[in-house]
C-alpha cells in the first residue's frame, strides 16, 4: 500500500507541475486556431514572433496586457479578470477579439495556413 500510495503521490506531483498545468495546455489550444505550427525550425518562426509582437504593439494597452497574461504566462481568467479588475467574460472577450485581429493580421502578413 505504501508503494502505491508513493507511485499515486509521484504522479500527482508529475501531473500538476508548473510546466505540465492543463491551464497552459488549455491557452496554446486557444492560440492554435490562429497561429501556425512551425516544427522543422526553418527560421520563420523568429519572423512569426516579429509579427506577432508587432501585432500587439499595434493593440489597446489593457488587450495587449491581457494577452500577455494569457499567453506568455499562462494565467487563468479568473487570475487575470482580479489581477486588472475585470470580469472574467471580459477578458474572454477581450482574448477572443485579439486572436480573431491576430488571425487576420498573420493572415495579411502572408501566414496563410489551414
Amino acid at each position: 500500500c505504501r508503494t502505491v500510495k508513493n507511485k499515486a503521490l509521484d504522479r500527482y506531483k508529475y501531473n500538476s507541475a508548473e510546466k505540465r498545468s492543463s491551464n497552459f495546455a488549455v491557452s496554446l489550444d486557444e492560440l492554435s486556431e490562429c497561429i501556425p505550427d512551425f516544427r522543422e525550425g526553418g527560421g520563420e518562426e523568429k519572423a512569426l514572433a516579429e509579427a506577432i509582437s508587432r501585432f500587439l504593439r499595434t493593440q489597446d494597452e489593457l488587450h495587449r496586457k491581457v494577452f500577455v497574461r494569457r499567453y506568455w504566462y499562462g494565467d487563468s481568467l479568473a487570475k487575470i479578470a482580479e489581477y486588472y479588475g475585470i470580469k472574467e467574460r471580459t477578458a474572454a472577450t477581450y482574448l477572443f477579439r485579439t486572436r480573431k485581429k491576430l488571425k487576420e493580421y498573420l493572415k495579411k502578413e502572408g501566414y496563410q495556413y489551414e
